[in-house]
């Protein structure tokens, strides 16, 4: 079998039937030669194939191969890649796979926003949190330490109560004591008996 670009090859070195055959189609002659590689260069050259079991079976044939390739679908003369399969649905389906492209992409990029939204959420409520328990933390110790100066407070409050009691005994007990040394005054004007 021929390779597929012989036909192609056979065109550009056919320079001046090139640029005849370019000017009847009004097109540069690189493009013709372009054009006619791939697809075409298979198509042409399964009709051509010296074994016939391998050429179209019918002219019929040949034209849907030939509407495939206006359609922009793969032929059935090339041969089977996933690659060549890839590619034409590619270029039939340009905008569908742009558009599918596009809105993965906004999809991925969108799911990736939410993601540090929310890790950045979670941080600040565990931040939250930890700041909620340092502010219980010193609540509880201000309580701790008012209930202590409380109790200091309440506790010097008793000394001093009994300091206060304390002196005023020792007055009375002096008072007694300077009251009992001395002898009993007389009421006035009268003589004791």
């Amino acid at each position: 079998m021929r390779t597929s670009t012989e036909t192609s090859t056979r065109l550009s070195e056919l320079k001046d039937a090139l640029a005849s055959i370019s000017a009847l189609r009004k097109t540069e002659p690189a493009r013709l030669s372009k054009l006619i590689r791939g697809d075409l260069d298979w198509i042409v050259m399964k009709a051509l194939d010296k074994d016939r079991t391998r050429r179209y079976e019918t002219a019929n044939g040949l034209a849907n191969n030939l509407q495939r390739h206006l359609d922009g679908d793969p032929v059935e003369a090339s041969p089977p890649s996933t690659r060549y399969r890839l590619r034409k649905f590619a270029r039939k389906h340009r905008v569908a796979l742009v558009t599918t492209v596009a809105f993965g992409l906004l999809l991925l990029s969108t799911s990736a926003v939410s993601v540090g939204l929310a890790i950045s959420a979670n941080r600040e409520r565990v931040r939250a949190a930890e700041e909620r328990a340092r502010a219980v933390v010193a609540e509880n110790s201000a309580k701790e330490q008012r209930d202590i100066a409380r109790d200091r407070e309440e506790s010097a409050n008793t000394e001093r109560a009994r300091a206060v009691i304390a002196e005023a005994l020792a007055r009375q007990q002096q008072t007694r004591a300077e009251d009992g040394s001395r002898p009993p005054s007389t009421p006035s004007g009268g003589s004791p008996t």
